[in-house]
């Protein structure tokens, strides 16, 4: 289930996406913050079980993920890429994004977070940061977690 609508998504970016792409795209998206967060939103009884700030800030990098999604052109060339596939370097606009070789989890740690291999935004651990929803270890965290 996806964490985000198109009005919430379009009220964040000015990064176009349609109407009938969207749904994948956020679908995708609020499944890799789930894979991020460990599963700690569905976990704990989804979106609306959390307070207002922590909704906010699960929507914001959702959102975030989406416009990275949407850059990379489209689901399948996030999951083409992460099959070995993918594209190396594009231009759209003056936007332009080139791939290091041999970056990400397993290269020469000048990648970001991953999740399965596909990119996440940085923002997404800027958003969810404050929330608790990030925290590794053992014990439940005393944040903003309920």
């Amino acid at each position: 289930m996806s964490y985000v609508t198109k009005a919430d998504y379009d009220a964040y970016s000015d990064v176009t996406v349609s109407a009938e792409d969207f749904p994948r795209l956020s679908e995708l998206a609020s499944d890799l913050i789930d894979g991020f967060t460990m599963n700690r939103i569905t976990a704990a009884g989804g979106l609306d079980s959390f307070p207002p700030f922590v909704q906010d800030r699960i929507k914001k990098a959702t959102c975030a993920q989406v416009q990275t999604i949407a850059y990379a052109g489209s689901a399948d060339s996030v999951v083409e890429d992460v099959t070995g596939g993918g594209i190396t370097s594009e231009s759209l606009g003056k936007y332009s994004y080139s791939k290091k070789q041999g970056s990400g989890a397993a290269g020469n740690g000048e990648g970001g977070d991953t999740v399965n291999g596909i990119e996440l935004s940085p923002l997404v651990r800027v958003y969810l940061r404050p929330t608790g929803l990030l925290f590794r270890g053992l014990q439940k965290p005393m944040l903003l977690f309920p």
